[in-house]
């Protein structure tokens, strides 16, 4: 997996592709963790647009970003995931606090 930052002028968007699973979400969480605490931003974006693949991990990995981000400063948003990630995060219970239907 791979991921990238940028601030908009909605907030900070973190741009994910390839595999999210149980190898990677370590190494981008703290990629996540680090960006937020030297990059204040409103609010913040998972951008699943080009995310081929995602296991349970990646729950863990939204979750966790979520408890990082706060709900003090704009909250956390899940963007442009596809029919089957959208299906994870409704099992999950999951859509309705980050799913955005609009895209970044």
């Amino acid at each position: 997996m791979n991921i990238q930052a940028s601030l908009t002028a909605d907030g900070l968007v973190f741009r994910l592709s390839g595999e999210i699973d149980h190898y990677s979400v370590q190494s981008a969480f703290e990629f996540i963790e680090s960006t937020l605490s030297e990059t204040p931003a409103g609010a913040v974006a998972l951008d699943f647009a080009e995310v081929s693949f995602m296991d349970t991990s990646g729950l863990a990995l939204i979750i966790k970003t979520g408890k990082a981000v706060g709900a003090d400063v704009g909250g956390l948003s899940v963007i442009n995931a596809n029919t089957r990630i959208r299906q994870i995060l409704d099992v999950a219970g999951l859509s309705s606090a980050v799913l955005r239907e609009d895209a970044q």
